[in-house]
């Protein structure tokens, strides 16, 4: 009889399923891990499988669940606590002040690399001694990643990126009465800030490009600073 009471505890023990703490929070982070400390009203502790330890005020915690915990498949599977959140952010710098303008879209592809594409509004005006106006309107697109310093909220804090765009842009010249077309490659690299507010970003970047440019009348190339203001949401 003691052999079967041991047998079917060993088979309990076998079967049982484990389970991890998940910390859904009000800034649209969800943490997954193991709560190691928790005091009442107050503040919350939990440890990440990658043995990162975060502490966050109650009042930041929408609630807290339990999940099974599930066999990975790889010893990178739980190394995103940020998997599936997204954030879609618009640049209206250039339509202000002249310029590249975006609408972006981005994810994280691990805890601390972001993956991005976008597609850019080239819109600028320019006069000359004369008083005569050259209108440039283009449209194009790009890709890229950034890295992020490592934080406990998505899409947060200092980073570092590089991109790739191309545009199409249509240049109307009113000295010469011309319309003519352009081209443009430009490889980037950004330092920025991510200030979380919430589920809202503000992000202020600097970017410097090498830029290439064709068009009816030859080539041309340069190194652009351009500066950016994004403004974005979460989203899962």
């Amino acid at each position: 009889m003691k052999h079967i009471i041991i047998l079917l505890i060993l088979c309990c023990a076998l079967f049982a399923k484990e389970y991890i703490d998940v910390v859904y929070l009000k800034n649209g982070s969800i943490i997954k891990g193991v709560i190691i400390e928790q005091i009442p009203s107050q503040t919350i502790k939990i440890k990440t499988a990658g043995g990162s330890v975060f502490v966050y005020q109650m009042d930041e915690v929408v609630k807290i669940v339990k999940e099974e915990k599930l066999t990975p498949k790889s010893n990178f599977s739980n190394s995103n606590p940020f998997k599936g959140q997204k954030l879609t952010s618009i640049n209206p710098l250039g339509l202000v002040i002249g310029g590249i303008s975006s609408l972006n879209f981005e994810k994280h592809i691990s805890k601390n690399q972001v993956s991005s594409k976008k597609i850019d509004l080239w819109t600028v005006v320019s006069t000359d001694y004369y008083g005569y106006e050259t209108t440039e309107t283009g449209i194009g697109g790009g890709m890229g990643t950034r890295y992020y310093i490592p934080s406990s909220k998505p899409f947060s804090g200092l980073f570092a990126g590089a991109s790739f765009d191309c545009v199409f842009v249509e240049v109307y010249d009113e000295w010469y009465d011309d319309n003519y077309n352009s081209f443009a490659l430009a490889s980037s690299t950004t330092l920025g800030l991510s200030l979380p507010l919430g589920t809202l970003r503000l992000e202020p970047m600097l970017n410097l490009a090498y830029v290439f440019i064709s068009n009816d009348y030859g080539t041309s190339s340069g190194i652009l600073l351009i500066p950016e203001l994004r403004i974005g949401l979460i989203s899962f």
